[in-house]
């Protein structure tokens, strides 16, 4: 059976690795490299991720999958994160021992005080903003997770509270209490995480290789311009104006574009869902520095709204092979919409206005940087508005009532995850279509893919 398989990032190599050897497989890539942003890239001396990435997880089985994979270049790094608040550095997971003696004492009361006040009261409304604020109370939702959201993925009045369910490692006050005094629980933060020497994008490298020992091939700088429906089956894709015949179809691009391909067209309905659906964009500026060392942990996340990006990394935290003995790289992210002002700056306008920051928090001086460039992704992160899951549901029932398509993956199915849900998402996408499994079964998988939580 030949398998087409659209999108050559994580989620769609994994996939055509675990169907590669059992069936004929094409993939797909628009773009001229593979990987996506789990893809590394050489400059000069540096080999540089697209943003920081690693590789840590609770899922059976998957652990091993990467094991097989990067072989003796996997290492094991230990994980220090820290987090910037109220103009000072703490460490993340938060000590009670930096909480009690650090944090102004009127916040720390505030904090309190909202607490009790959501003892008492509770909001209904099931947003982002009211999950926290029933589980956190109103000082900790205004000091942690306000303005993060804001920054990330919007108006939290207009989040669904499953954004919060997954990206948050404990559920409430009680649950970060009990990690503060006792420790964090395992499924909550991890200890050290998992990467590879020269970079994340081995593992999408390792993965080529095994596509192509068993025959798959891949086209790259291809872009698909229609899929073609008859009976409620795949017939065919069209390329470069020209119809290719296909048994079975996996798209992992996101859902919001493919539906857009089919023909004939979808019902109003479901392109009006689509439409619906949102993503934001990340920009990515790296700084590269002139010293051995810029941070003391691998990442900080940067709540405020008084700092213009979101996280900053290290690269040689995660591997001192990636850049050279006497100089370090720094990723700093920002998350933004697709054609706003933040993504239409010059990167000398971008770095100006991190530069402000960098040196008001003490990370880096001016003099330090050797130079600057910024890498853009349009559709990064899947925004769970609050009535996303109707208009996603809407995109998957018409979906499900075609025979031979399936959409996965963390574009293709609008599901916030990270690398490892990828590959599980892949191993059971692949197992499904070896096994010729129904449309019920996938559903329920899809179930399955929605339990995911983020462990940080």
């Amino acid at each position: 059976m030949k398998v087409t398989i659209l999108g050559a990032g994580i989620s769609g190599l994994a996939t055509a690795w675990k169907l590669s050897g059992k069936q004929e497989l094409e993939i797909i890539e628009k773009n001229s490299c593979i990987g996506g942003m789990a893809s590394s890239y050489k400059y000069k001396d540096f080999s540089l991720d697209y943003g920081p990435h690693k590789i840590y997880t609770q899922l059976p089985g998957i652990m091993e999958d990467f094991k097989n994979l990067v072989k003796e270049d996997l290492m094991t790094i230990p994980k220090k994160n820290k987090i910037y608040v109220n103009g000072k550095f703490f460490d993340f997971p938060i000590k009670i021992t930096q909480l009690a003696t650090r944090l102004n004492p009127l916040i720390g009361a505030g904090c309190g005080l909202g607490m009790a006040e959501s003892l008492i009261r509770k909001d209904k409304t099931k947003s982002y903003e009211s999950y926290l604020k029933n589980n956190f109370g109103r000082g900790m939702y205004n000091l942690l997770f306000r303005d993060y959201a804001l920054k990330v993925w919007g108006d939290p009045k207009e989040l669904a509270e499953e954004l919060a369910i997954k990206r948050i490692p404990v559920s409430g006050f009680a649950d970060l209490i009990k990690g503060i005094l006792f420790g964090v629980k395992k499924e909550q933060s991890a200890e050290h995480f998992y990467y590879p020497k020269n970079g994340i994008g081995t593992v999408c490298d390792r993965i080529v290789k095994q596509i192509e020992k068993n025959k798959g091939k891949i086209l790259t700088k291809t872009k698909i311009e229609k899929i073609n429906i008859q009976k409620n089956k795949v017939e065919s894709i069209t390329i470069n104006k020209k119809k290719q015949k296909t048994n079975f179809l996996v798209s992992t691009i996101p859902v919001t574009d493919m539906v857009e391909l089919i023909e004939p067209k979808p019902p109003e309905k479901v392109l009006n869902a689509a439409k619906r659906l949102k993503y934001r964009s990340l920009i990515v500026l790296t700084i590269l520095v002139d010293k051995k060392k810029a941070l003391d942990c691998n990442w900080i996340f940067f709540p405020s709204a008084d700092i213009i990006f979101n996280r900053l990394s290290e690269q040689k935290s995660f591997s001192k092979f990636t850049c050279p003995e006497d100089k370090t790289a720094l990723y700093v992210e920002m998350t933004c919409d697709y054609n706003d002002w933040r993504w239409n700056a010059s990167d000398y306008d971008l770095f100006e206005l991190v530069m402000r920051d960098l040196e008001k928090i003490g990370v880096l001086k001016r003099e330090e940087v050797l130079e600057y460039f910024s890498k853009k992704a349009r559709k990064v992160y899947p925004v769970y508005s609050i009535d996303y899951k109707k208009n996603l549901t809407t995109i998957l029932d018409y979906l499900d009532t075609i025979d031979n398509l399936q959409t996965t993956g963390r574009q293709g199915l609008f599901n916030y995850n990270n690398m490892d849900h990828c590959i599980d998402m892949a191993n059971k996408t692949a197992e499904h279509i070896n096994n010729n499994k129904g449309k019920e079964e996938w559903k329920d998988l899809r179930k399955y893919f929605d339990s995911y939580k983020i462990v940080d």
